[in-house]
């Protein structure tokens, strides 16, 4: 209050005396409850009026400050409230930030645990110590399938599990581009692989048994593969080209070689220069004191042995002239085949013997 107080003495007895001269201040009052605000008064004067407030530490909103309308009126302070503190919940299927946990200023960043699909959610709790719940994360089962054709490509899974997916690829020897796998939508649905394609290449044949195979090109525009047999086998090797990217070049003319076996001389005189039935080469003729041509035949199949046929042991026998007379004849041998007889002319007769 402010002026000149007066006060004035009564006129009768018991009368009141009576006080002036005092009138309301021009300046405001503060609240007598400032809980939950951090004040600072620079002037209540209404002219002058200067208060500064905010939200105490246990306290959260905007701090707002009202002069008072009327001398020796109460000023007002408004926006703080009581923070309502939020308790942490289990994060089983998800990963969490957690910022801010104060219900009005709630702050939780959240998304869905690695192996778990969906929108994270975190909603803030209601009143302080109540935990603030997490929802919209499901465990995953979707689970994509292998593809049954995986031609060109090299793959690697190490997990199929959709959530999860991981399989990595490239493209396979003899295939070109850039590999790529798309993981599936739908449980048990195949994943796909694209960007592979056949490279302009033949490829080895799987089987090179009988064959000495020296490959400096498969590319279809400069193809040089050199063929030969193996020691194993004969004939005369070629080789095709593939007819499309990919194809399988063709290698032809080796045969296993059929090794013969040696039968049994008795009448015949063998050189065995080559038992492969293939290139059979065996001079024979017939042994002596045995006739006929001789033949040597190829066998037919490994281990069996080859054939010797056309000689005969030879019984033609010649027998002595009757009459010998001018003659000196010494017989070593009279069978025809064998014939073995010298002569010479007599005492007492010349010429040239001959038998």
């Amino acid at each position: 209050y402010q002026g000149a107080a007066k006060v004035t003495k009564c006129n009768l007895d018991r009368e009141a005396y009576t006080l002036s001269g005092c009138t309301p201040a021009p300046v405001c009052v503060s609240p007598k409850d400032l809980t939950g605000y951090s004040v600072t008064e620079t002037s209540l004067d209404r002219s002058s009026f200067k208060v500064q407030v905010a939200c105490a530490d246990t306290h959260t909103g905007t701090a707002k400050v009202a002069q008072c309308t009327q001398n020796l009126g109460t000023y007002s302070i408004t926006g703080c409230s009581k923070k309502i503190e939020c308790a942490s919940p289990n994060f089983e299927g998800y990963t969490v930030t957690e910022q801010n946990t104060v219900a009005q200023t709630f702050d939780v960043p959240a998304t869905c645990a690695r192996g778990y699909e969906g929108t994270a959610v975190a909603t803030a709790c209601s009143k302080t110590g109540e935990k603030y719940t997490l929802s919209g994360c499901k465990y995953s089962t979707t689970t994509c399938a292998a593809p049954k054709a995986t031609d060109g490509y090299l793959v690697t899974e190490a997990q199929l599990r959709k959530i999860l997916f991981d399989v990595s690829v490239q493209c396979a020897p003899g295939y070109q581009g850039a590999a790529k796998v798309t993981k599936c939508n739908l449980d048990r649905e195949a994943y796909t692989l694209s960007g592979c394609t056949p490279a302009p290449v033949c490829v080895s044949p799987k089987d090179l048994t009988g064959y000495s195979v020296t490959e400096t090109s498969l590319d279809r525009s400069s193809f040089k593969v050199q063929v030969a047999c193996a020691d194993t086998h004969t004939g005369t090797a070629k080789v095709a080209q593939c007819t499309q990217n990919l194809g399988t070049y063709s290698i032809t003319g080796c045969s296993k070689k059929i090794e013969c076996a040696s039968p049994n001389f008795e009448g015949y005189t063998v050189t065995e220069q080559n038992t492969v039935a293939q290139t059979f080469d065996v001079p024979a003729t017939c042994a002596r004191g045995y006739e006929g041509t001789a033949v040597a035949t190829a066998c037919s199949k490994t281990g069996e042995k080859y054939t010797l046929s056309g000689c005969k042991y030879s019984t033609t026998t010649c027998a002595a002239p009757k009459a010998t007379d001018g003659y000196l004849v010494t017989e070593a041998q009279l069978r025809k085949i064998l014939f073995d007889v010298s002569v010479q002319c007599a005492p007492g007769y010349q010429g040239a013997a001959k038998v």
